[in-house]
């Protein structure tokens, strides 16, 4: 899996607070399972005890990504560059 961003450090965007960012990451059979994010962390005042909880669940048997008739080919590695994300 390679890594976007590196140690670079990204301009600061309007009203997004910098700070730690906790998910839980789930493994089965030393596999990724699950991402577990709770989005009541980025709230400014987040109710005690609250949790509204984002879950992204891996297939561990996925099948192939097809592309809708019409779908036009990018170079991804440059848009990622283009967003300011480097691949180092």
């Amino acid at each position: 899996m390679k890594k976007f961003g590196g140690n670079r450090t990204k301009p600061a965007l309007p009203g997004i607070r910098s700070g730690d960012v906790t998910f839980d990451v789930f493994l089965q059979d030393g596999k990724l399972d699950r991402i577990n994010l709770d989005l009541v962390q980025f709230l400014d005042n987040p109710v005690k005890d609250a949790k509204l909880t984002l879950t992204l669940d891996v297939d561990p048997d996925p099948q192939p990504v097809r592309a809708p008739g019409g779908a036009v080919e990018i170079d991804l590695p440059k848009v990622l560059d283009i967003l300011g994300f480097n691949q180092g």
